[in-house]
């Protein structure tokens, strides 16, 4: 994978790096895959950085990133990087502070006063240069930074070259809208790599889905379904491509029938991902509709599913309908409509 060999070639260069890709472009796997390409190398210390979500402040930033190396040490098998780590720390606990420094770490960091804020900061610093002074390479992923961008932004303008002294790489994920965000000044100097992740091609994807499913399941016609479907975003082709296989499996379709039932898979998945924005009874309604067929507002059966009478299912059936959910077809004679799915 390119985008794999760009991130490694931009971390034995000692750069940092912006990872850039739309929700669903895979920057999560993309992440784990250079950890596991970097867990045996022994001049790199990997130190993957979760709960983002626990920070508000630049000190949360830094406290979470200790509490990050120290779990990570503990966590390596007896190797060359774990001793050199185990050395560095030594040194560190060779001066009295590191233990309370680690102490500090475990703790929330709204209970630390601004000194011991800044002692695991410069200790943090120390952490960083001593193992980077061993000939390891402290390299920190960090995903998700587009679930608050302001924020992170922020922290890297206050801490940009406080990090830059620390001799580590820092590669962080977000998403296209998030970016002009993320590289404002003066951040922007602080990302000397941006790695964009972009749409998979409609090869790319056949490919990605024969590796997957470890087999090539569908006709020409349904792989192009899918690439339409998907937008080529790795997560929604993989969803797609499992619905399709599972049904499949199930059902045991024809070859004569496998577009046919494909495509209304993927109309009634789009259909059901519009809806997600639709109340909970005209999510119902819509599921009601897809497995029992063409329904009306005297429809007792719905009516009694839903817990509602006439009068509102008519206000329901209405505005799906309106949004281009549904269709209606007057029957003869009557006045009475019937609502099926739409598309």
């Amino acid at each position: 994978m390119r985008e794999v060999a760009q991130i490694l070639q931009a971390i034995k260069a000692g750069f940092n790096v912006l990872v850039v890709g739309q929700r669903g472009s895979g920057k999560t796997s993309l992440l784990n895959h250079v950890e596991y390409r970097l867990k045996d190398d022994p001049k790199e210390f990997v130190v993957p950085v979760f709960a983002l979500s626990e920070i508000k402040t630049a000190a949360d930033f830094i406290w979470l990133l200790a509490r990050m190396i120290h779990n990570r040490s503990n966590q390596l098998p007896i190797s060359k990087i774990k001793r050199t780590v185990l050395r560095s720390l030594e040194i560190l606990v060779g001066g009295g502070i590191l233990p309370e420094v680690i102490d500090l770490a475990r703790q929330p960091s709204g209970e630390m006063t601004h000194i011991d804020q800044y002692r695991v900061l410069d200790e943090f610093v120390n952490i960083c240069t001593e193992i980077k002074h061993r000939g390891i390479q402290p390299v920190f992923l960090i995903d998700e930074a587009d679930k608050m961008p302001d924020l992170i932004h922020g922290i890297l303008s206050s801490l940009r070259d406080t990090l830059w002294r620390t001799g580590a790489v820092y590669v962080l994920t977000c998403d296209e809208m998030t970016k002009p965000l993320m590289l404002r000044p003066p951040v922007d100097s602080f990302f000397e790599r941006i790695v964009e992740l972009h749409p998979l091609s409609y090869d790319e994807m056949v490919d990605f889905i024969r590796k997957r499913l470890k087999a090539d399941l569908f006709p020409h016609e349904v792989y192009k379904m899918i690439h339409l479907a998907s937008n080529g975003i790795p997560r929604n082709i993989v969803r797609t491509s499992r619905m399709i296989a599972e049904k499949h499996a199930d059902e045991h379709w024809s070859p004569s029938d496998f577009v046919e039932k494909a495509s209304s898979i993927l109309k009634h998945d789009r259909a059901m991902s519009r809806s997600e924005f639709l109340s909970r009874s005209e999510r119902l309604v819509m599921q009601y509709v897809q497995d029992s067929g063409p329904s009306s507002a005297s429809d007792k059966n719905l009516q009694t599913f839903l817990a509602v009478k006439r009068a509102r299912l008519v206000q329901i059936l209405t505005k799906l309908e309106r949004l281009g959910f549904l269709k209606s077809t007057q029957v003869p004679g009557t006045r009475r409509k019937l609502y099926s799915l739409a598309g």
